[in-house]
């Protein structure tokens, strides 16, 4: 039996400029009246019953043609190539803000995009007057339409077969007459921000995820503080979730933010740990563990910058750890089939405040000849990471950089509560690298 889920988003723009903030708890499945086993995800396998929906070649994502052009035709009365380039950027960002290593997009724009949950790409984006009947009696800024299907042996990302409702396909529709209405009170920046903002939360939808401020009975958490990092074991990601009724009012999910949560284009800690769960991700996602490791390599000089100037594309990470403690070449591992990478940042009390993890990948890691690996990805889909250094040496001469930036980079709360401790580590080796910073650099 094909189920059909309307998630709707009250007026963002509204909400935030009227009424200020709203409560935002933890995060919600879908299907709030399900457990949360069987609560709707996309599966990791095809299978005959979902039409070929899935993980295992990437949710394709079809943007109408006139998705663009009637935006930027709605909020500023022309047409300028700028402004057209700007919408298709700012779809890119909003999808790769909730890529992790086994959640990826292929998206193509002006793509053969088809109304109705039972057609099209795996999820369809548009973008219609309030006229359209996706927005019958109400005024929202944008639902999502989507299907699911019970799959009785669902593949999760993590390996384990578990009955439940797959997801086969999604539309989003945003409406245009709402965007002109607000777009006047925002400045360009804002209105870009605040378009990524409303994307990323219907794509939420679109994976699995509700409004958790309206639904605090069924709102799930690790623990009761709800900024932490949600910390979950993808062998067995429902292991330890609870339900909390503390809150983040920014969280991405919540359909009432306050203004200034309406221009954060990242992922909050919630909206990140529900999408781990419904997609955990083996290996790479249990890098950094709850507390630091212990025996770690130093170095004689690091450095740690943090930086957020303001707009999440322009966030940035860099850590560099050079003349540290001899490191042989094998110790690394081999990142491009076996080893992945963690970078992980932890405060006094040894709570994890950030995480950056990186898959085994053939194509993105490269040998430096025979001292180490070097990673560049441009697109940063793991966690935003971009470049990465390894280079082996004796005592004194190993050298490790680790650099990141946009909107996949995790956001951790600033300021940072010092001393921080950031380690790299992976799965492969027992071998670990610290610095530990009474003052680092960090700009917000």
């Amino acid at each position: 039996m094909r189920l059909l889920r309307r998630g709707r988003c009250c007026p963002l723009l509204l909400a935030a400029l009227l009424i200020g903030a709203r409560a935002a708890d933890a995060f919600v499945p879908l299907h709030v009246d399900a457990t949360i086993e069987a609560t709707p995800r996309w599966s990791a396998a095809l299978h005959p019953a979902i039409d070929g929906a899935g993980l295992h070649d990437g949710i394709q994502v079809a943007v109408s043609p006139e998705f663009a052009p009637a935006i930027v035709l709605a909020v500023t009365g022309g047409m300028a190539p700028d402004d057209l380039a700007a919408i298709e950027a700012t779809i890119g960002a909003a999808f790769a803000a909730w890529q992790s290593p086994v959640l990826a997009f292929q998206i193509a724009f002006a793509g053969p995009a088809v109304r109705g949950v039972g057609a099209g790409a795996e999820i369809d984006l548009f973008a219609v007057p309030e006229a359209d009947p996706a927005f019958a009696n109400n005024s929202f800024f944008g639902v999502t339409h989507t299907a699911s299907q019970f799959v009785a042996d669902r593949l999760l990302t993590n390996g384990t077969v578990l009955p439940g409702d797959a997801l086969t396909r999604t539309d989003i529709f945003l409406n245009l007459d709402m965007l002109a209405l607000f777009a006047p009170a925002l400045t360009r920046e804002q209105q870009v921000a605040a378009l990524q903002r409303l994307l990323m939360h219907e794509i939420g939808h679109a994976l699995g995820l509700h409004h958790p401020n309206e639904f605090p009975s069924a709102n799930r958490d690790t623990d009761l503080d709800p900024l932490n990092e949600m910390v979950v074991d993808p062998a067995d990601p429902f292991a330890d979730l609870i339900l909390s009724p503390n809150i983040d009012a920014e969280a991405v999910m919540s359909n009432g933010p306050s203004f200034f949560g309406l221009l954060l284009t990242a992922l909050r800690n919630d909206d990140r740990g529900g999408r781990d769960v419904l997609y955990p991700a083996l290996g790479a996602a249990a890098l950094c563990a709850a507390t630091p490791r212990s025996g770690c390599r130093t170095a004689h000089r690091s450095v740690l910058v943090i930086a957020r100037p303001g707009t999440a594309r322009k966030d940035r990470l860099a850590w560099k750890w050079v003349e540290g403690e001899a490191t042989a070449a094998e110790e690394f591992g081999d990142p491009r089939a076996t080893a992945g990478y963690g970078l992980c940042l932890y405060a006094a009390d040894a709570a994890l405040l950030l995480k950056a993890e990186i898959p085994p990948d053939a194509s993105r890691w490269q040998p430096i000849g025979t001292k180490g690996f070097q990673y560049a990805d441009g697109a940063g889909a793991a966690d935003g990471i971009h470049k990465i250094v390894l280079k082996s040496g004796e005592m004194n001469r190993t050298k490790l950089a680790v650099n990141g930036k946009g909107v996949a980079l995790p956001d951790p709360t600033l300021p940072l509560p010092l001393p921080v401790t950031v380690q790299l580590v992976n799965s492969e080796t027992s071998v670990c690298w610290e610095a530990v910073y009474e003052t680092a650099v960090v700009n917000e």
